[in-house]
């Protein structure tokens, strides 16, 4: 698709071409180690949306400053996660023994 053509889609969607966004650099808090990145990256996209108002004027970029969250914080998704993946793993393991265990003939007790 044409530059033009994504431009027509983007007014379409939200009403104004994206020459219409203004740009803005932010100072948001940061990892402090080389492999938190992506967690961050999970935990801004989390907090944006729980927290951003509904349509975001200039104005209310101060709320995303460093104070925004806690490095902490975000390094903790790490362990929501593990927790959620975990659950997700022992769900599938019932799923699959439930699934294995043979078929109860229905009636009742055999002699």
């Amino acid at each position: 698709m044409s530059g033009f053509g994504k431009e027509l889609g983007w007014v379409k969607l939200v009403g104004f071409p994206p020459s219409c966004l203004g740009e803005a650099s932010l100072q948001v808090p940061q990892q402090k180690n080389d492999y938190d990145c992506g967690l961050f990256v999970l935990y801004f996209m989390e907090r944006f949306i729980e927290e951003a108002p509904q349509r975001l004027k200039k104005r209310d970029l101060e709320m995303f400053g460093k104070q925004w969250f806690k490095p902490e914080e975000a390094s903790n998704l790490r362990t929501r996660i593990q927790s959620l993946l975990m659950d997700e793993f022992e769900n599938a393991d019932n799923d699959l023994n439930v699934s294995d265990s043979p078929p109860s003939s229905g009636g009742g007790t055999t002699p």
